[in-house]
């Protein structure tokens, strides 16, 4: 991902979800970028520690849930790395929530699992189901999916699609490990 951002270098950069933010700090101190993240309230204890510890802006916010606290078309990076395949809410909703601080002709960098990579396409070849199984020992009043990791993994053709409907941007894709 650094390899990706670093053309663009001492941007605004937007990380929506960060997890502990090692990608956030590298960036700041190594390539000067101004960061700014966003992380879900309830992850906000956990995640944010190293982030604030090193003076990066750690905002709450949980997506579906408000506005973005972002500046609309303040950031000339957005970074959404791994966090689509997660998200309970239609994807195209999501991503202009995601979208909106992201100044005319900026860069969004968004990375998710590939439902069509090798491992997967092998896996179906061998009549294994690629999908995460649901837990038997959910209580019966529960979501079953809130109890699974990924709710839904896209191949790379619809991330393309749904980027491009959401923020009417060019895309350009690239792929690890697999079509």
């Amino acid at each position: 991902m650094v390899q990706l951002l670093k053309p663009i270098g001492r941007a605004r950069a937007a990380d929506i979800s960060p997890g502990f933010g090692f990608l956030d700090v590298l960036l700041a101190e190594r390539y000067g970028f101004t960061m700014v993240t966003t992380e879900h309230p309830q992850s906000f204890p956990a995640y944010t520690g190293l982030l604030r510890q090193r003076g990066i802006p750690a905002l709450p916010w949980e997506l579906a849930h408000g506005a973005c606290p972002l500046a609309p078309e303040s950031q000339d990076a957005v970074i959404f790395a791994e966090v689509l395949e997660h998200l309970k809410r239609p994807p195209r909703r999501m991503l202009r929530q995601v979208l909106a601080p992201l100044r005319p002709g900026g860069h969004l960098l968004l990375t998710t699992p590939n439902v069509a990579r090798q491992a997967s396409i092998d896996a179906l070849a061998r009549g294994e189901n690629i999908q995460e199984p649901f837990r038997e020992d959910v209580p019966a009043e529960r979501d079953v999916t809130d109890y699974v990791s990924h709710i839904r993994e896209y191949t790379v053709r619809e991330v393309v699609e749904l980027v491009e409907e959401a923020g009417d941007a060019t895309t350009r894709a690239g792929r690890r490990g697999g079509p």
